[in-house]
């Protein structure tokens, strides 16, 4: 939209219209995004039937452009990043996002777990695999996301009771207003 700025120094001068440059104006809103507290569940691999929570919730307020939407949600899933340990090997995340909505997943190979036999009592380091799933959606407004992180072993040398480790968080935002 332009603006236009008239200005006249008296009767005796002309008036003069001036026109200012466009300026492109992005418009932009106050979010603010939170992040669950992780949620370990069922039995584990270390041999544990146990459900916690782990760490804290955490929120964040901060400006962002709505043309850094989809941006942002790409960057939230990982988009190639994995909560891995360094021993291991990702894939690349596969990543799929349009009309509001993103999936994505990833396969890391070469983690292990301590795992104690239950007739012997002897604890032996297991490989393990790592896969994250990642959904939600997200518009102008508002996002939801939600990851599932699950380990579990590849040799299972009689050990078929050990279901896998679950992790499970979630992040969601909403715009606050403008900024």
């Amino acid at each position: 939209m332009a603006a236009f700025f008239v200005s006249a120094a008296s009767d005796d001068d002309p008036i003069i219209v001036e026109r200012s440059r466009e300026t492109n104006v992005v418009a932009a809103g106050e979010w603010e995004v939170r992040i669950s507290r992780s949620y370990r569940f069922g039995k584990s691999l270390d041999g544990k039937n146990d459900t916690r929570a782990l760490g804290q919730e955490r929120t964040f307020k901060f400006c962002l452009h709505d043309t850094q939407i989809e941006l942002f949600v790409r960057q939230l899933v990982g988009e190639g990043q994995s909560d891995a340990a360094s021993s291991t090997t990702c894939r690349p995340m596969r990543m799929d996002i349009r009309d509001g909505h993103v999936h994505a997943s990833q396969v890391c190979n070469g983690g292990s777990v301590s795992v104690e036999d239950p007739e012997t009592n002897r604890t032996s380091t297991q490989p393990s695999r790592l896969h994250l799933n990642v959904d939600g959606a997200f518009d102008d407004a508002s996002l939801k996301i939600d990851f599932e992180s699950r380990r579990e072993l590849l040799a299972r040398d009689g050990l078929a009771a050990h279901h896998p480790d679950l992790m499970r968080w979630s992040i969601a935002g909403r715009k606050m207003g403008g900024c």
